[in-house]
């Protein structure tokens, strides 16, 4: 169900299937339904009964300002230099920019698990591609919305967890974490293998 979400409130982003109408909005669930095989589960409409009020809160956000095509803000710190795309962007009538990140589900409890690096990212892209922009994270399951922000000393300590991330990366640091959630689903199958060659990209 929240694929669905997703995949809808991309589509209203990209304008490639814009909602202005209640009936509008009913069909785009409808067919993204279809699309992925939810149309014919058990709990369809109960499904359906909770993606239509997140994606009528995502647009009630969007009333009032201009959108724009979200594009990859370049970060660029000591050598090294990350791509971050938000989930969107909008032109507020003051001509200041919010930049938004878009989560389907519930607001974490803990606050940290929101201030994360890919929090701290977006944060450090946003501002250095438009210093006066507001950044944002929204919550539609709790149709809530703040502001992303965090003290300097935390994104100066998320750009060095980042930046060592990168470096381990580079030099094929993978060491298995294993998990009775995550291992099952790995196309490994609990079968840990050598690191691959080629560069490894990572969208945050």
């Amino acid at each position: 169900m929240h694929d669905v979400v997703r995949d809808v409130f991309k589509g209203v982003v990209s304008g490639s299937a814009l909602i202005s109408t209640p009936e509008q909005l009913n069909q785009r669930v409808e067919d993204a339904f279809k699309v992925c095989g939810l149309s014919e589960h058990g709990y369809a409409n109960d499904y359906q009964a909770l993606a239509l009020p997140m994606l009528r809160y995502f647009n009630s956000l969007r009333e009032g300002h201009t959108p724009e095509e979200p594009k990859a803000l370049k970060l660029t710190f000591n050598n090294e230099s990350v791509l971050v795309l938000p989930d969107d962007v909008l032109l507020r009538p003051d001509g200041k920019r919010t930049i938004r990140k878009v989560r389907t589900g519930h607001r974490p409890k803990s606050t940290e698990d929101i201030e994360d690096v890919e929090a701290a990212a977006l944060i450090l892209a946003a501002k250095e591609a438009f210093p006066d922009a507001i950044v944002e994270i929204v919550f539609l399951s709790d149709q809530k919305i703040e502001p992303l922000c965090m003290t300097p000393t935390k994104l100066e300590n998320r750009k060095v967890k980042l930046d060592n991330a990168l470096d381990d990366i580079r030099s094929g640091k993978f060491p298995p974490e294993p998990s009775i959630r995550s291992c099952p689903g790995c196309p490994a199958f609990f079968v840990c293998g050598p690191v691959p060659k080629g560069v490894l990209q990572k969208r945050f």
